[in-house]
């Protein structure tokens, strides 16, 4: 099952809009067109991805300083790390059977 491209662009849009608030437009399409990349389009996998966006930057949102904006540069960096990946491998393998050692 995937998304329709329209159907992702959508909720990604909305996502960010919503969430992610004080990215500009040029750091949304980054971040839509790395998920979209990364995912395939799988609802829960975008899904994922995107919640774990929210959840790491949740306070830099939440309390935003007044030149501290989100950027795609930093969105990155997150999700290359150890830590964002490791999440990832425990995830799919209690949705796909796998053992991660």
């Amino acid at each position: 099952m995937r998304f329709t491209n329209e159907e992702y662009c959508d909720y990604v849009s909305r996502f960010c809009k919503k969430y992610l608030g004080n990215m500009n437009d040029e750091d949304a399409l980054c971040l839509q067109q790395y998920v979209h990349n990364m995912t395939e389009r799988h609802p829960g996998l975008v899904a994922f991805f995107m919640g774990s966006i929210r959840n790491q930057f949740n306070q830099q949102l939440k309390y935003p300083r007044e030149s501290e904006t989100l950027t795609w540069d930093k969105i990155f960096k997150y999700l290359k790390s150890y830590n964002f990946w490791t999440t990832v491998m425990d995830v799919s393998g209690v949705f796909f059977g796998f053992k991660v050692a």
